[in-house]
């Protein structure tokens, strides 16, 4: 019987393709560094097993226009965070929002400082977009967001993080 994985291997000659593209541009020089790479090559490697996951469910929170009721959100907020909108003002569903993304907007609203840490596709950038736009449908578009530290990268082991902190008379210090 086939291993559900077996679907998901590519041929043989796509391995060596691929291991030969990556190798034409390898000059490793150091005799014993040079060996253990092309030993890391032929022992595959570049091929890790597929990994197939699924993503994770996230507790749910409330909609826009829950928060638009209970005053969190500026009742524009309704318009623009829509699901499958189109140009007729009104179209589209209500967006909810993942508890992680509700907190994330209410520790704004209160101008409070917060840091999200969550997986990919978790929805992290609605969780500044949406108190950025929130402060430009209230203070309206005359002063725009006054920006007073834009971006401080953050490197750690998987990759690189950005911070952002947002401030102005009525957001301070969002990160």
């Amino acid at each position: 019987m086939e291993h559900p994985n077996e679907r998901f291997q590519l041929p043989q000659s796509n391995h060596q393709d691929y291991s030969d593209y990556v190798s034409s541009f390898i000059s490793i020089a150091q005799p014993r560094l040079d060996e253990f790479v092309k030993g890391c090559f032929k022992s595959g490697s570049l091929w890790p097993d597929p990994l197939i996951q699924l993503n994770p469910t996230f507790k749910p929170g409330k909609s826009v226009d829950e928060l638009v009721n209970e005053g969190v959100l500026e009742s524009g907020c309704s318009q623009v965070f829509r699901r499958e909108k189109t140009v007729t003002v009104g179209s589209g569903e209500d967006l909810l929002f993942h508890q992680h993304q509700e907190d994330a907007i209410r520790k704004a609203k209160e101008g409070r400082n917060y840091v999200q840490t969550t997986g990919t596709g978790s929805g992290k950038s609605l969780s500044y977009i949406v108190p950025i736009v929130d402060h430009v449908l209230r203070a309206g578009s005359r002063r725009g967001i006054q920006v007073r530290t834009a971006l401080k990268m953050l490197s750690y082991s998987g990759g690189v993080k950005f911070l952002v902190f947002f401030s102005s008379r009525l957001v301070q210090k969002v990160l």
